[in-house]
């Protein structure tokens, strides 16, 4: 239950800071906004982000779940077919490192779409410059070099 009342603090600590923000930014008005279109605009620009943030991280406790039930999965299997026998080892052995393998490919993941998702979307402008290949057209060879 505390839960819930220290989201909807955060949530209207998050707005208040988003409100002076903007009106320390623009100086007291934004042109062609009101100030409920303004608090409407704030709130969900601080909702969203908040929301998929949470969905982000909730990933990573998965994994971490996935991650307990598959190993103990491994350990009871591995015991009902006698620990320490050549059987129980091999199932440990091999369903460990197909553990290992599959955590690794999910953290895989997980950093590449961190990385294109939420960070080309927050900090990428594209306002740079087109690139232009330096090119040198010989007889039989085309040169290209990208600088």
């Amino acid at each position: 239950m505390w839960y819930w009342a220290y989201a909807v603090f955060a949530m209207l600590a998050i707005l208040m800071y988003s409100l002076f923000y903007f009106r320390a930014k623009y100086r007291g008005g934004v042109p062609g906004f009101s100030a409920a279109q303004l608090a409407v605009e704030v709130s969900a620009e601080a909702a969203i982000p908040s929301l998929t943030n949470t969905i982000s991280f909730m990933r990573l406790s998965i994994v971490a779940i996935m991650h307990a039930v598959f190993t103990a999965m491994t350990y009871a299997w591995a015991a009902s077919l006698g620990l320490l026998t050549p059987t129980g080892l091999i199932v440990l052995i091999v369903f460990n490192l197909i553990i290992i393998l599959g955590e690794g490919f999910v953290a895989f993941v997980q950093s590449l779409r961190l990385h294109f998702y939420e960070m080309y979307t927050k900090f990428f402008s594209g306002a740079g410059t087109l690139f232009m290949p330096f090119t040198l057209g010989l007889r039989w060879v085309r040169l290209t070099i990208a600088v």
